[in-house]
């Protein structure tokens, strides 16, 4: 209903989000930030119904006071550094009462990318149409809060306890979301856990702070968003087809719909299997943390509950069934439906094989701006202290 106030919202939240990105004074920042939460606010509620705008206004509450913090950061930013550009932050150098700045900072993006104890708006904000969860909720205004850490990370380097800190609320999401996310049933709730968790990940790469930890964390944060697009559109499609959004009621979903089957399985492939970009991005995560035991701990345990869940499902996807099973260009789904779950598993695989270049081109001038950066290269191979890997091979 109202679709042409939904996709106005939708095209507006995207120019929005496109100017955010590419913002270097905090100010502007906070305004494209703060508007982020008024159209994520609007498309939450969109339904109308009591559910709807429970979970609008939650949301609204959370981020908001989120956007505060960070315009409070901004001031004091400007207070103890003499500016309101980001790339103007000094590296290293803050330390006592001048860490507060960078403190609010990281609450904001906190409460933006739902780490704990701010997760409770994103569960919520999942009986929104599916569009805004696939769009707003798991590739693009979730991610602002991991892409703010990331930028400041450099700056509160050297400062041992405010880094542990960060890697540490990063590692604790990650960990209690994997584990959350295999009580439930509900296909939705399952992926908002594990946007949590991915999210999470980013942070504890920020924390972190070594080349090889940021560089994790933005690979990371490309590939999820592509991935978690696609599985959330491909739930969509299962709730218009079959009218459920509930795993146990997906089962023997490859006779009927073997296209909408293909593309969770290769969203799910994606994110946990060798050789696509997030298993490159979560190896490298591990090699980031491994000197540090506790950090080391929570992503296996982490990475162990992610791999029941997502298995668990694509074992009720997959299940044998009685019954001739249709053809792929025989399924019923509608074209537009084939078109973009198509598009979208093509590009999460295209992104994984170009992973390489994707590393050099993109991620690598960024991380060396920051830091010294002893090897993304260009081939498909990645270096590390233990030496060269093919991505292939591996």
């Amino acid at each position: 209903p109202r679709r042409g106030a939904f996709l106005a919202t939708i095209l507006g939240f995207l120019g929005v989000m496109n100017a955010a990105v590419i913002c270097n004074d905090l100010r502007w920042f906070d305004l494209f930030w703060g508007t982020t939460t008024l159209f994520s606010f609007l498309l939450i509620g969109h339904p109308r119904t009591d559910e709807a705008m429970r979970a609008a206004r939650l949301a609204l509450i959370i981020n908001t006071g989120g956007g505060l913090a960070l315009l409070a950061g901004a001031r004091l930013m400007q207070h103890y550094y003499g500016t309101y550009l980001l790339m103007d932050i000094p590296a290293g150098d803050a330390a006592g009462i001048a860490l507060l700045p960078l403190a609010l900072i990281s609450v904001a993006a906190f409460t933006k990318s739902a780490q704990l104890p701010f997760q409770s708006w994103l569960l919520g904000a999942m009986v929104a149409p599916t569009p805004v969860s696939a769009l707003l909720h798991s590739s693009t205004m979730v991610n602002l809060g991991a892409f703010l850490a990331l930028r400041i990370t450099s700056s509160f380097q050297g400062e041992v306890l405010f880094s542990a800190v960060i890697a540490l609320i990063g590692g604790l999401s990650f960990l209690i979301t994997s584990i959350l996310a295999m009580t439930q049933s509900n296909s939705k709730r399952v992926l908002a856990y594990s946007t949590i968790g991915n999210l999470g990940l980013i942070f504890m790469c920020a924390g972190i702070g070594t080349p090889l930890a940021l560089a994790a964390g933005m690979v990371l944060l490309l590939y999820h968003a592509v991935s978690k697009a696609l599985l959330f559109l491909a739930v969509g499609v299962v709730q218009d087809e079959r009218g459920t959004e509930d795993i146990e009621d997906m089962h023997g979903l490859r006779k009927d719909l073997p296209v909408v089957t293909l593309a969770i399985f290769i969203g799910i492939a994606t994110l946990v299997l060798p050789p696509f970009g997030m298993f490159v991005s979560k190896w490298l995560i591990s090699e980031a943390v491994i000197i540090y035991p506790a950090l080391a701990f929570l992503l296996a345990v982490g990475f162990a509950s992610l791999v029941v869940y997502y298995f668990k499902w694509l074992g009720v996807l997959l299940a044998a069934t009685s019954g001739t099973s249709r053809r792929l260009r025989d399924d019923p789904t509608r074209r537009a439906y084939r078109w973009v779950l198509g598009g979208l598993s093509a590009g999460a695989v295209a992104a994984s094989v170009l992973v390489g270049p994707i590393s050099h081109y993109l991620i690598a001038p960024f991380v060396a701006r920051e830091f010294a950066l002893p090897g993304l290269t260009d081939s498909l191979s990645l270096f590390t202290s233990g030496g060269e890997v093919q991505a292939f091979v591996l």
